[in-house]
């Protein structure tokens, strides 16, 4: 029998890729637009280069419009296959959604501090400043600084809450996926610097995050089905 799975559906005011947009086109997303993640394995490979390899994940900006289709999935995975009582909301589905959509802004003033080194001020002043952020540009918009104010404080602020968790998991879901295809380019390439850098990146991501993933096999299918679609592969890395 072929899996239902049911998808996010957004109003327009709430809808997190409108929001993404909106950001993605001022001058701090147009600046962002420029920087790369994972930068501390980069390494001598071009900004442009490095995207290629990896995709516009890694792109700083273009992290967050994909960090919602990850979300979207994570939480069409998880209702269809837990009980309703277990499932996430319309409004818990909209939070989780916009959260993905704007979770990285700060980093504009901040800088993307790799998770490993991410401290818990670290963590407090990148959610003061977005916070601040939303002020700025939503404040004359009732409907979506109301919302986005929330995700901030329920999802993004604690992690241990519901959404929290949930976030927290999508986000070494997305590290994870990124060591794979780390893992997987540097199989291809027959540029030797590139190489070793993507095969390190792929080690120490797998080093740091694998084992943090692991801690919510048992809370969401997502999580499972992740780690099933791409055992082989990492299995394959250190």
């Amino acid at each position: 029998m072929k899996e239902t799975r049911v998808y996010p559906h957004f109003s327009s005011a709430r809808n997190p890729f409108v929001i993404y947009e909106q950001f993605s086109e001022s001058p701090e997303g147009q600046a962002m637009q420029h920087r790369v993640r994972f930068a501390s394995f980069q390494g001598e490979i071009s900004n442009d280069a490095w995207v290629r390899f990896l995709g516009a994940d890694v792109n700083n900006c273009e992290h967050m419009r994909l960090s919602i289709g990850l979300t979207r999935w994570f939480i069409a995975v998880h209702n269809s296959e837990v009980p309703k009582k277990d499932q996430f909301d319309k409004h818990e589905q909209e939070l989780l959604c916009l959260a993905a959509g704007i979770h990285d802004q700060a980093e504009f003033f901040v800088g993307d501090i790799p998770n490993p080194q991410k401290t818990a001020p670290n963590e407090e002043e990148e959610m003061r400043i977005l916070k601040i952020m939303i002020d700025d540009r939503y404040g004359s918009d009732p409907s979506r600084h109301t919302i986005l104010q929330e995700a901030v404080d329920t999802v993004l602020t604690h992690k241990k809450t519901k959404l929290g968790g949930a976030f927290s998991a999508i986000e070494y879901i997305g590290y994870m996926r990124t060591a794979v295809n780390a893992w997987k380019k540097q199989e291809i390439t027959n540029d030797q610097m590139a190489k070793d850098n993507l095969q390190n990146l792929a080690i120490v991501v797998k080093q740091g995050d694998l084992e943090k993933l692991m801690q919510f096999w048992d809370t969401y299918p997502a999580v499972q089905r992740f780690l099933a679609l791409n055992q082989d592969c990492i299995d394959k890395i250190p």
